[in-house]
């Protein structure tokens, strides 16, 4: 199971208001011309939920409401016409308490084991627990490889946000250069930071194909550009081997990422991984979802979430896809076991 979402927030199981609400819907707030207080965090998390029932009828058709619903039917609530917010408000806290809290706490805790390790974010952490020292470039990698190997027994997921980043080409010199910097506590650019990431990363992926120990790579990154020159980068030096999922959009034309699937050989496979915003969840989310198969091999499709970090939310997208998914293939394919199948591919592979 992957999510791009950050998940910052924990599982949100306090009450029916953390569980609920979510940044995309504040922004709704905003758009539908609401007091400032309810985008701006000066209103209580149960005077934002009964605003965002008062408003749901102004948002007919968009993803935000078909997530809002999904996320009361995890908790199996279903708001009926006049039911009072009040009503709902207890019944959602009293469902969040006990069992189903402590399923939910759990299920949150695996998807952020399984969101896969960030190179960079995992040299921080270890050069702030080193005390008084500050260990250099190389070491801090040696020391990032020994936290990796000891829990490669299933192979090893990593990722690299490069959503910031702009291109530059990496090398180790520079990346010592900057590494050095940023503990000082300078500010790099986002050329500079591409370098100390993308060779850090770099770095990792060799020391694991030495190992002969496979790598899963999710990329995240809305720049076409950047996107192919980072692959091409990694594919064109045989930097690493096992599976290079990078993110698309619902909107992306195939055509634009198609080349580099192509790139693919027996080394190194690259794979879209689909990366959902909740406005992606609108009316015609089907009929794109319909389209985008019909131009690349559905087995060759990877769920990589929603960009959110509400966990009921990453929780709402992932059903909502998997059932729009399953819809699809039932009119192609009969047997619930081929369907099912295709799923757990898309979805757990």
């Amino acid at each position: 199971m992957y999510e791009w979402a950050t998940l910052c927030n924990g599982s949100g199981t306090d009450h029916l208001g953390t569980w609920c609400m979510s940044e995309d819907k504040k922004e709704i707030m905003k758009l539908l011309g609401c007091d400032e207080k309810y985008y701006s965090g000066g209103a209580s998390d149960f005077e934002m939920l009964a605003k965002w029932e008062e408003v749901l009828p102004l948002c007919a058709g968009t993803g935000n409401v078909a997530l809002y619903r999904k996320q009361l039917s995890l908790l199996n609530l279903n708001k009926r016409s006049g039911e009072e917010i009040l009503d709902l408000w207890r019944d959602g806290n009293r469902k969040l308490k006990g069992k189903i809290s402590s399923y939910f706490e759990k299920e949150h805790q695996e998807i952020v084991e399984k969101q896969g390790v960030d190179v960079f974010e995992l040299m921080m952490k270890i050069s702030k627990s080193d005390g008084s020292t500050t260990p250099g470039f190389v070491a801090t990698i040696e020391a990032v490889e020994k936290v990796l190997l000891a829990v490669s027994e299933c192979g090893v997921v990593l990722r690299l946000d490069a959503l910031q980043l702009s291109y530059a080409r990496p090398d180790r010199y520079h990346a010592e250069l900057f590494w050095h910097r940023i503990l000082c506590g300078e500010k790099l650019n986002s050329e500079e930071i591409c370098v100390l990431k993308f060779q850090a990363l770099i770095e990792v992926l060799l020391f694991f194909k030495t190992k002969k120990i496979s790598v899963t790579l999710h990329l995240r990154s809305r720049d076409a550009s950047l996107r192919e020159r980072i692959i091409a980068y990694l594919k064109n030096y045989r930097l690493m081997e096992g599976e290079l999922r990078f993110s698309v959009t619902m909107d992306e034309p195939a055509s634009f990422f198609l080349p580099l699937c192509h790139r693919s050989d027996a080394e190194l496979r690259i794979v879209p991984e689909l990366l959902l915003r909740p406005s992606d969840f609108g009316a015609s989310f089907s009929s794109k979802l319909s389209d985008l198969i019909s131009c690349i091999p559905v087995g060759g499709l990877r769920y990589g979430g929603l960009e959110t970090s509400s966990f009921s939310m990453a929780l709402a997208a992932r059903e909502l896809c998997s059932e729009a998914l399953d819809q699809i293939l039932s009119e192609y394919l009969t047997c619930d076991e081929k369907r099912k199948k295709i799923l757990d591919i898309v979805f757990n592979y």
